[in-house]
């Protein structure tokens, strides 16, 4: 993941050598690994200045240390502050570039989506733009949509030579038989609902969902029992109470371990193409 923290291309803005000597002291202070001071010291400089090229700089600096600092989010709402439409196309992508990155990096997938089918919209050239595609796959497989990630990255195959051994590549991990079968959370709850514990079984969780559906059995035998000696408080209070919050609880907990089979599932299989996304941007 590492690899994905890479550092911002300024090129484009034309600020003279007087200019970027108010860079000097948050340079010197990243130098030195204070980031935090080099923060201050960037928006600073972003606040006080009139020339829209520092502005931007500022605050492109500014997220190059939030992310440093892991504080993807924060970096996120920092390059947000920037008016793209003052930017060149170079200069424009690497900010909408890393404002994906920085989205992806802090978990907000549905956000970086967004901010990289923006990119594409409006900045249509293709040998511009094509780099970006792995990290579309990156996302789009956080997404679950595996099907438009290969696209991407068979696209992005292309692009490169030897192509036909990448895409083939690209296929095979993306194989459907591969591709995992996710837990549908209303077939879950449905039959949850019917016989108690079915759901937590299908969810993968066999032993629990057949303690609980036990637990529920026991219960309901309590209330049979005492109603049959006539307890019939006593049956409502005790037996029926506890089969009752058995029953409730058990669809509650079907509800997480449906979503917690289903990142397991995702999560194992997303890690699993990784190591060639990753490859294609370096």
């Amino acid at each position: 993941m590492c690899c994905l923290i890479c550092t911002f291309l300024l090129g484009g803005f034309s600020i003279s050598n007087a200019q970027q000597g108010v860079f000097n002291e948050p340079y010197s202070l990243i130098n030195i690994k204070l980031f935090d001071e080099a923060l201050v010291a960037f928006e600073r400089i972003n606040y006080f200045s009139e020339d829209d090229g520092l502005k931007t700089e500022a605050l492109i600096q500014k997220a190059e240390c939030l992310k440093q600092l892991k504080r993807f989010k924060d970096a996120e709402k920092c390059l947000n502050r920037i008016d793209l439409s003052l930017l060149q196309d170079s200069i424009s992508y690497n900010v909408r570039y890393q404002t994906a990155l920085c989205a992806y990096l802090g978990g907000n997938f549905t956000d970086a989506e967004s901010y990289l089918t923006q990119l594409f919209f409006f900045l249509p050239d293709s040998k511009l733009t094509y780099a970006s595609l792995p990290l579309f796959a990156l996302v789009l497989n956080e997404l679950q949509k595996w099907k438009e990630a290969e696209q991407k990255l068979i696209f992005y195959a292309l692009s490169l030579n030897k192509s036909d051994s990448l895409t083939n590549q690209i296929k095979s991990l993306y194989n459907p038989k591969k591709i995992p079968k996710l837990k549908n959370m209303e077939k879950a709850e449905l039959l949850s609902t019917i016989i108690p514990g079915s759901g937590q079984m299908y969810a993968g969780y066999f032993w629990e969902g057949l303690g609980n559906a036990s637990l529920q059995v026991v219960s309901l035998g309590i209330t049979g029992v005492a109603i049959w000696q006539k307890y019939y408080v006593s049956s409502l209070l005790v037996g029926y109470s506890t089969f009752f919050r058995f029953y409730q609880g058990g669809q509650l907990r079907t509800e997480y371990l449906v979503n917690k089979k289903n990142y397991e599932l995702t999560r194992g299989y997303n890690d699993s193409l990784k190591p060639l996304i990753i490859g294609l941007m370096d």
